[in-house]
């Protein structure tokens, strides 16, 4: 999901409710139909995509941190343990020493 669509369906999401009410207001007022289901599937409507943001920013928070700590262990090159660098160190001496100490 790109930024923008992001920031609108964020606003979106947040204006909903409120959009909801003022019809719901504006049904009392001139006798306008379906005020009630109007109303409750408009802020259905606004639960969805919040929840559908949530999951989406949780998603990019976790690209965000697997990025992170890929170039922080990419930044380290691999170095053989401490045994197995005494192991390779005295092989190289044996054989340089032809096997007898």
């Amino acid at each position: 999901m790109s930024n923008k669509l992001y920031d609108i369906l964020n606003k979106l999401q947040r204006w909903l409710p409120a959009v909801g009410i003022f019809y719901l207001a504006l049904c009392g007022v001139w006798n306008l139909p379906y005020g009630r289901e109007v109303n409750e599937t408009i802020v259905a409507v606004a639960a969805l995509l919040a929840t559908t943001l949530e999951i989406a920013t949780g998603f990019y928070h976790k690209d965000v941190a697997s990025s992170i700590i890929s170039d922080m262990v990419g930044a380290f090159p691999d170095e053989p343990d401490e045994t197995e660098q005494n192991r390779q160190d005295d092989e190289q001496r044996d054989e340089i020493n032809g096997g007898d100490l």
